[in-house]
């Protein structure tokens, strides 16, 4: 039996400024606080004119499917395709207890890897 998070963390730099998807896939709605209040980011991937949804919601635009979501301690992974396009998603905050510096930069990190 594959566990589900009640709500998957995206970026996370303090209680007062954090993201996360309360949703089955990343593209099914909003991303919010985790007060559940809406702190919305969108993702579209345009290619060869077509233009695919894979985080946040917009109605009336094609979506981009959602095949893996990976969470750890410090990273997020998501993957998704469509049509030949595979993209896969990378959230990171370097929260490292070992090294205070790092911990306290207000920074989170996105990846995106584009295979087609």
């Amino acid at each position: 039996m594959k566990l589900r998070a009640p709500a998957t963390p995206l970026i996370t730099i303090d209680p007062y400024f954090s993201i996360w998807s309360a949703q089955d896939t990343l593209n099914a709605g909003e991303t919010i606080h985790w007060t559940g209040k809406p702190n919305a980011i969108t993702g579209i991937l345009k290619t060869d004119g077509e233009e695919y949804l894979f985080m946040g919601y917009e109605e009336n635009m094609k979506k981009m499917v959602q095949t893996d979501c990976k969470i750890t301690a410090m990273s997020t992974v998501y993957t998704f395709t469509a049509e030949q396009i595979e993209l896969t998603l990378t959230f990171t905050s370097p929260l490292l207890l070992d090294d205070l510096k790092i911990m306290s930069r207000p920074v989170s990190y996105l990846q995106a890897e584009i295979r087609g």
